[in-house]
């Protein structure tokens, strides 16, 4: 197999990772009881709707024999504000929404699925054939280590809503 088929066969791996994500996220959003999970898996799933477009327009390139797209690198920086979520959190809390065992359980497999795209993109950016290519790897990286821990934070406020405030407020406070 040559450079350009396996690089083929892995968009192909990471357009079928990001589909799934995208669907599992829009179930868990249905599914979710409060409003801070219901925006917190929506937002994911607009985001593996953005990797995945991404990702097919590299895939288009790379088959049509265009190279690696110099204009598809995602922005650098966090993209989610916690400031938004902290506020549906505390909404949920006030309005005593009830923590459903399966909530924790769908965070827990979102944050698995995250790992694992996470070692996937890993894996492209070490074998990548240019630096842009693994700029956009490690960029993709990123993203997913940042829904990583969007998942952990609302996983810590699902077990421990009372703590979980009292230290996210203590941070506010002190200004760090």
């Amino acid at each position: 197999m040559n450079e350009k088929e396996k690089l083929a066969v892995a968009l192909q791996n990471a357009l079928k990772m990001e589909a799934e994500g995208k669907e599992y996220y829009q179930q868990a959003a249905r599914q979710s009881a409060g409003m801070a999970g219901r925006k917190l898996f929506e937002t994911l799933a607009n985001d593996e709707t953005e990797h995945a477009r991404r990702f097919q327009i590299i895939y288009q390139r790379v088959m049509d024999n265009q190279g690696w797209p110099a204009d598809i690198i995602p922005e650098t920086g966090p993209k989610h504000a916690s400031g938004t979520f902290f506020a549906d959190c505390l909404a949920d809390l006030k309005a005593g929404k009830e923590v459903a065992a399966t909530e924790l359980q769908a965070v827990d497999k979102a944050m698995q699925m995250e790992n694992e795209s996470y070692e996937l993109y890993s894996s492209l950016a070490d074998d990548a054939g240019s630096d842009l290519e693994r700029g956009f790897f490690e960029k993709i990286m990123a993203e997913e280590r940042e829904h990583y821990l969007l998942l952990n934070d609302y996983r810590e406020y699902l077990k421990d809503p009372a703590g979980w405030f009292a230290q996210k407020e203590h941070h506010s406070l002190d200004g760090a």
